[in-house]
């Protein structure tokens, strides 16, 4: 697998992040220190929550930034047996 799983959690946080900064400049450096730190992440019922606090990646009038990656879309990272939630 190696770093297919960071390379994803990445681009799609990267996503939401450029979104948000609207014209604002992003480092993708600092998007994945954040997107693949375990401690930023939460697991919820619909999926990976990966919560970007402020300073982190933008400035602090941007708030926290919230990235939600649905289970269906994590499967082909996961452990083929990996207990997961039904999908709604």
């Amino acid at each position: 697998m190696g770093t297919a799983w960071k390379d994803f959690l990445t681009d799609r946080s990267y996503e939401v992040i450029e979104k948000k900064a609207d014209g604002a400049q992003v480092e993708r450096k600092q998007v994945e220190r954040v997107a693949t730190n375990i401690h930023d992440w939460t697991l919820t019922q619909d999926g990976l929550l990966i919560t970007i606090n402020p300073y982190a990646v933008l400035a602090y009038a941007f708030g926290t930034t919230e990235v939600i990656i649905p289970w269906r879309d994590l499967k082909p990272f996961l452990a083929p047996n990996a207990p997961i939630p039904a999908q709604t």
